[in-house]
Order: structure tokens, then sequence, then C-alpha cells
């Protein structure tokens, strides 16, 4: 979900997507939905944080599997 150039924007993206799965009674897995902070700035000693949108808590990644 939820492409954008900021925190802000990611989650009022995941808000529009929040409200269809909702009229569809559709489920979200948090355990296999992750998401990854992408920057042309390096980040090796960046922490990464989780993120909390609604009722969902989302892991911070560095890489994919």
């Amino acid at each position: 979900f939820g492409v954008g150039k900021s925190t802000i924007e990611v989650k009022e993206n995941f808000l529009k997507i929040e409200k269809k799965r909702k009229k569809m009674s559709l489920n979200i897995n948090e355990e296999k939905t992750k998401y990854m902070h992408i920057t042309r700035q390096p980040t090796r000693d960046r922490i990464s944080q989780n993120i909390k949108m609604e009722t969902h808590n989302f892991e911070c990644v560095r890489q994919l599997k």
C-alpha cells in the first residue's frame, strides 16, 4: 500500500485503502505486511522504526526477502 514521499502521505494513502478494505470485508495480515523507508541518503546508522496506522502496527524492514 501507501507509496508516499513522507510518513504523513503514506498514512493518508493507507486510510484511503482502509476505507475500501472495510467495505469489501477484507483483512490486512500484519505479520506479512511490512514497510521499507527508501532514501538516496546513506542510512546505515539509522534506526528502523515500526509505524502505527489506525489499529495496525507495521514492521520496518531494511531489505526484502
